[in-house]
């Protein structure tokens, strides 16, 4: 694996409903972990994406959870940047250079998981998430924890037009669509 770069989203409670909706929009791969899926329900939070990857065919990936209990949304906050890959070294050394002179708020160490992983603030302000794959480190007790995941797909375009996303998801419901189609939305050039 190389190491990625991508946009990381924080949610106030509905990153499975963002999740779903991008999903709709982009297509592609969903994966979803909920604190739920590896034992967490401290202050009813078991239901809440702790984890959730949208990957495209065309190679987007967009990154996103919810935020925890005491967390407040604000434009600013809802975003960083992940690092991710395998390359122990490499990603070490980008930790220790973002890291350095900026907050700490989640130290980089072995997670649930299996991988290693951290959060920090760089002395500019911007938000980063390292997470260096190690799964494969696991030890046998721990094997089905890291693989607690859900997977969702969609093909891609064209989607729905007027998305009324009621997805299963997110109130358990089956999906209520309009069966107007239109192409996506391209940026003007």
């Amino acid at each position: 694996m190389t190491t990625r770069l991508n946009p990381y989203l924080s949610f106030a409670g509905d990153a499975s409903a963002a999740l779903a909706f991008y999903l709709d929009v982009f297509g592609g791969d969903l994966t979803i972990n909920h604190f739920g899926d590896f034992g967490t329900d401290d202050h009813g939070i078991g239901d809440q994406v702790m984890h959730g990857q949208l990957e495209t065919a065309s190679g987007l990936t967009l990154m996103a959870a919810d935020m925890l209990p005491g967390e407040t949304l604000r434009p600013g906050n809802n975003l960083a940047v992940s690092l991710r890959g395998d390359d122990t070294e490499e990603l070490r050394g980008y930790w220790q250079a973002l890291s350095d002179g900026g907050t700490v708020t989640v130290e980089l160490a072995t997670q649930p998981w299996g991988d290693e992983f951290g959060m920090c603030v760089d002395r500019f302000g911007t938000s980063w998430l390292v997470n260096i794959a190690g799964a494969a480190d696991l030890p046998d007790p721990l094997r089905p924890v890291g693989q607690a995941v859900r997977r969702y797909r969609r093909s891609a375009m064209p989607r729905p037009a007027a998305v009324a996303l009621r997805s299963n998801l997110v109130t358990g419901r089956s999906a209520q669509r309009s069966t107007t189609r239109r192409r996506p939305r391209r940026l003007q050039s």
